[in-house]
């Protein structure tokens, strides 16, 4: 039958050491490896999480000064709008007081009239007072309403300006 030589059984035997030698070292290089990248997958996934975690508090952050610097352009605008409304309103009201005034007292002209040159002297220096006062008060209304207007737009302006360079200029290069 079939002897096997001791010799042939020794180199068998060395053989199959040598492979198993082979494969435990392999095993465990595949297992090192295996571990480094895995440690290395999450020291990089760590560091990802902590960029996007940096990146949407920095986001958060912008977000909130815009939208805070666009309250405060809207409440300084009100402020001017609602300042220039009572600023006119005061003026309207005082040149109604002063033409029921300036109109009483022409009135009184008129009824101690006594000639029809007097009359055309009255009437005269009347319209002119009208036209100038009426020239001179929607004069003093227009520059207080323009003036008002510059107050509102101003703080808007300036926010939408700081807008465009804060978030359009960086895309545009």
């Amino acid at each position: 039958m079939n002897a096997t030589k001791p010799k042939d059984k020794a180199a068998g035997l060395d053989a199959v050491e040598a492979m198993a030698t082979v494969g435990k070292e392999t095993f465990e290089s595949m297992m090192s490896m295996s571990t480094k990248a895995a440690a290395d997958g999450y020291k990089s996934a760590s560091a990802f999480g902590k960029d996007q975690l940096d990146a949407t508090k920095a986001g958060y952050d912008k977000f909130a000064a815009f939208g805070k610097g666009n309250f405060e352009a809207v409440s300084t605008a009100s402020t001017a709008a609602i300042s220039g409304a009572e600023a006119y309103y005061e003026e309207v009201v005082d040149y109604a007081k002063k033409a029921t005034a300036l109109n009483v007292e022409l009135m009184q002209k008129f009824f101690s009239i006594k000639t029809p040159q007097e009359f055309f002297e009255v009437q005269s220096d009347a319209m002119n007072l009208m036209v100038s006062r009426s020239i001179s008060e929607s004069t003093k209304l227009s520059k207080l309403a323009a003036d008002t207007m510059t107050k509102v737009v101003s703080p808007l302006k300036a926010r939408a300006e700081g807008n465009v360079d804060s978030y359009v200029k960086p895309f545009m290069g």
